[in-house]
């Protein structure tokens, strides 16, 4: 059964259940982008105007667990809103109930306890909502507009920023996921684009230095195929260090841009406690941050210098094959560290101005206190 069937087939078996209840049920995720496969999950919310009963999760899981066989690989992730919660956004944002394959064992273990506890706060919805805002598919139910508000971009990208936060630790078991997801995460940062995993691999491409495209072609080719994707583990580590980076800086913009839109008038003296200990906290951040990248910048041009210095005395070696290679690994290094001279450089900029204005605004709080 293809997906378009098996989710007609799901919001029919779902009406039933809820009857005058049931909002609509949208399509987001893989399949709604165009991009999904024979290893995707089909993502979808349900949204409801009212609490639902225990009966009446219990009844919506026996549906999905039903319908598993006729499911992709991955299964289904669902879950189910409120209406106000929609139409009025909040972050994390609270949700009635949820089932994915990770639940699976202990869903069909006990249904009852699985639907008593799968209720509260979940980041992800932030970015659900924001696909299904942008690409989205209807299901059933009302139009998209008439039931999702929109969600603030900055809660977008810190939903999608919390996937891959970890992923120097994680790159290595869940390499293809990170790798692609590492992409789409940067392009949302970076352009404020809403891209699948696979739209996210193309556009890295245009940024990434060659050498780590074919990380990049390799591990789209798998996931378009539905293959095992497989990478050195010191390269899957150079990429993910790499756009990490990126990020990174582009999220201290990101927050400097929140904190510090001067357009926005803000009173120093009605500043409530709780934001003054927040600028606090970042302030002693950055305190800690400078050195290291002092240190950082410090050691790379050592390394530069050196190489620099050996290029200069191989000029007096003979010229030969082996001369020839060294020169290049020379010159490969010498690139290496220039590049990221200038990303520390930026990075360290950034960083110092952000702590003269925080330093600036402390010290009016001093003044007034």
């Amino acid at each position: 059964m293809n997906w378009q069937n098996l989710m007609q087939l799901i919001a029919e078996r779902y009406n039933v259940i809820l009857g005058s209840a049931l909002v609509g049920v949208y399509l987001h995720g893989s399949a709604a982008f165009g991009c999904a496969t024979s290893a995707s999950d089909l993502d979808f919310i349900v949204v409801v105007d009212r609490e639902l009963s225990q009966q009446e999760k219990e009844n919506l899981l026996r549906i999905l667990l039903e319908l598993e066989k006729e499911a992709p690989a991955k299964g289904f992730e669902m879950s189910v809103v409120l209406l106000s919660d929609c139409l009025h956004f909040s972050y994390p944002t609270p949700y009635q109930f949820h089932y994915s394959q990770m639940h699976r064992l202990a869903a069909k273990e006990n249904k009852s306890a699985f639907c008593q506890r799968m209720k509260g706060k979940d980041y992800d919805l932030a970015a659900h909502f924001t696909v299904i805002r942008t690409r989205g598919i209807t299901v059933f139910g009302r139009a998209i507009e008439q039931v999702f508000d929109e969600v603030p971009f900055s809660c977008y990208l810190d939903s999608i920023w919390r996937d891959v936060c970890d992923a120097q630790q994680e790159i290595e078991e869940h390499s293809l996921y990170l790798v692609l997801n590492l992409c789409r995460v940067w392009a949302a940062f970076q352009q404020g684009l809403v891209l699948s995993k696979a739209e996210g691999a193309k556009w890295a491409n245009e940024f990434l230095p060659k050498q780590l495209h074919p990380i990049v072609d390799d591990a789209l080719a798998a996931y378009l195929d539905g293959k095992n994707f497989c990478c050195e583990k010191d390269k899957l580590h150079q990429f993910t260090n790499f756009i990490l980076r990126k990020i990174d800086t582009l999220r201290l913009k990101e927050a400097a841009a929140e904190r510090y839109n001067t357009g926005k008038e803000r009173s120093c003296l009605h500043m409530m406690i709780g934001e003054k200990w927040s600028k606090i906290e970042i302030y002693n951040e950055y305190l800690k941050k400078i050195p290291n990248l002092l240190s950082q910048i410090n050691t790379v041009e050592k390394m530069q210098l050196k190489a620099q210095t050996e290029l200069e005395m191989l000029k007096k070696e003979e010229d030969n094959f082996s001369r020839q290679q060294y020169q290049a690994r020379l010159l490969s290094t010498m690139e290496q560290c220039g590049v990221r001279l200038q990303e520390m450089t930026e990075e360290l900029r950034l960083i110092q101005g952000l702590k003269e204005q925080l330093e600036a605004e402390l010290d009016i709080l001093r003044v007034q206190k």
